[in-house]
């Protein structure tokens, strides 16, 4: 019951990360710079990983056997990857130095 829900709706995040990671990509082309794609890429990464912090406390409250399932494992596996392409867009977007400062802050915000 963890999985399910969680796989469906990573799906849909997966597509739009896809559509952002093109749209950043031809602009980057055409030697532009397009703010809404930096702005909805950062408030797909921040909801994603407000998503998987959610699903980290349910995995937490779940018995053991739930916790080490290969299927949460798979999840989490996604999560990373997800993450790693929006801050790969990010990067594309806003350049490596603003990315880097993006992450830095996150990291500092989360501890």
């Amino acid at each position: 019951m963890l999985v399910a829900p969680v796989s469906q709706k990573i799906a849909a995040w997966h597509a739009e990360s896809i559509k952002l990671e093109t749209m950043a990509m031809r602009a980057r082309e055409h030697g532009r710079r397009d703010p809404s794609v930096s702005e909805a890429t950062q408030a797909l990464l921040e909801f994603v990983r407000h998503q998987e912090d959610d699903f980290e406390k349910q995995v937490a409250s779940a018995p053991e056997m739930i916790r080490t399932h290969n299927r949460i494992a798979d999840t989490r596996l996604v999560f990373a990857r997800l993450r790693a392409r929006l801050e790969a867009t990010l990067g594309k977007v806003e350049g490596r130095q603003a990315a880097k400062a993006t992450r830095l802050m996150q990291s500092r915000h989360s501890s």
